[in-house]
């Protein structure tokens, strides 16, 4: 049996995984861009996605978990605007970033 998904649906059962680590508005910003990106027919587990992204309150936040894998790349950055920008660029080279008004969600690497 098969069955579609809105991204409503998809939010709903994120928000509904015990386990999940996604704000009211993180797994609404994670249904979207999975409706928008995923295949016509995927398969959709909420667990797999729970341990796929992560959601961070900021770059900042995310800078600061992983420190000792970003290192220099964005240390050197004095301003703000460019080490944003700076882990923005880390991010998208090795996974996916999604930011929404509250925070990110950036997929494991």
């Amino acid at each position: 049996m098969k069955r579609t998904l809105t991204v409503s649906d998809i939010a709903h059962e994120l928000i509904d995984d015990e386990y999940n680590n996604f704000s009211y508005h993180g797994a609404y910003a994670l249904a979207e861009w999975l409706d928008e990106n995923m295949e016509e027919e995927a398969e959709f587990c909420p667990v797999e996605t729970r341990c796929e992204y992560c959601q961070y309150k900021s770059l900042e936040a995310f800078a600061e978990e992983y420190s000792c894998t970003i290192g220099d790349k964005i240390s050197t950055f004095a301003a703000e605007d460019q080490r944003e920008d700076a882990i923005r660029e880390f991010i998208h080279d090795n996974g996916i970033l999604i930011e929404f008004d509250g925070g990110i969600i950036v997929s494991s690497f």
